[in-house]
C-alpha cells in the first residue's frame, strides 16, 4: 500500500479505531522501507588508524593503499618498489612475504571467476562495471560508495578518510587468474570502477588484505622518520 493510498483511506474514514489502524500500517511502512533500504557497508579503524575491518565481507585492508611504495621510501629502497608497482608474480610474491603489524597473512584482494553484478557478462568471463561480488569492488561501490566511470578520489563517502594514499593511477592487481589465459589475471581500476584483466607482466599496484578482524588491540608498524638515502637520489 501506497502513502497516497493511505491518505485516500484516511479522508474516507472517520472511526477512531480506524484512525489508528492507519496510523499503525503507516508506521510499519515506514520501518519496512528502512529494512529494505540499503546499509552502507560497516568500515572501522583498527590498528592505531593503519588498517581498516569491513565487517561486511569480514575482512581487514591497510589504511595505506600503496604501502609498498611507502616501504620503499622506509627501508631506502631495500623493500617493496619505487611506485608502488609491479608484475603480478610479483605482486603475489611480495604479498605473501609481508609481515604488518605482527599478521603475516596478507593477500591480494579476491574476485569470484563469475560475478553477476557486472554488467558485462559472456562466455569469457564477467568484468566491466558495479561488479560488487569481489572484494575490492565492493570496497569501492559499497564501503566508499564511488561511482562507475568516476575516480574514487573524486566522489565517495566519509569512509574515505580511514584510508590513505589511494592512487591516481588507480589500477590494482586481484589475487584471480584469468582461467582460460594463464598469462592473465584480474584486475580493478580505482579511479573509475572497472574491473578488468591483463597481462600477468604489467606493472600494477598492490592493495594488502586479510581474512577477519586483526582486533581493537592490534598495533600498527611503528611511523619511521624517512631517511636520507643516497641511492634514492
Amino acid at each position: 500500500m501506497s502513502f497516497k493510498n493511505i491518505i485516500f483511506l484516511f479522508t474516507k474514514m472517520r472511526s477512531h479505531q480506524t484512525v489508528l489502524t492507519l496510523v499503525l500500517v503507516t508506521l510499519l511502512l515506514v520501518v519496512g522501507m528502512d529494512f529494505a533500504s540499503p546499509k552502507s557497508v560497516g568500515l572501522y579503524s583498527r590498528a592505531d588508524g593503519t588498517m581498516v575491518y569491513d565487517s561486511n565481507l569480514n575482512i581487514t585492508w591497510l589504511a595505506d593503499a600503496n604501502y609498498a611504495a611507502t616501504q620503499y621510501r622506509q627501508s631506502c629502497g631495500d623493500l617493496g618498489t619505487k611506485e608502488g608497482i609491479m608484475t603480478w608474480t610479483q605482486a603475489t610474491k611480495w604479498v605473501d612475504g609481508l609481515v604488518y603489524g605482527g599478521f603475516s597473512d596478507w593477500r591480494l584482494p579476491t574476485t569470484p571467476a563469475s560475478d553477476p553484478s557486472c554488467d558485462q557478462q559472456n562466455s569469457i568471463g564477467t568484468y566491466g562495471f558495479n561488479c560488487t561480488d569481489g572484494e575490492m569492488g565492493n570496497l569501492f561501490y559499497q564501503g566508499l560508495e564511488g561511482k562507475a566511470g568516476e575516480n574514487i578520489i573524486k566522489t565517495h563517502n566519509k569512509n574515505y578518510s580511514l584510508f590513505h594514499n589511494i592512487s591516481l593511477f588507480g589500477k590494482y592487481w586481484l589475487g584471480k587468474e584469468f582461467a582460460p589465459l594463464a598469462q592473465i589475471a584480474l584486475n580493478f581500476h580505482t579511479r573509475n570502477g572497472f574491473s578488468n584483466a591483463n597481462s600477468k607482466s604489467v606493472p600494477l599496484l598492490v592493495w594488502p588484505v586479510r581474512d577477519g578482524d586483526v582486533g581493537l588491540d592490534a598495533k600498527g608498524e611503528p611511523k619511521i622518520k624517512y631517511p636520507k638515502c643516497r641511492k634514492l637520489n
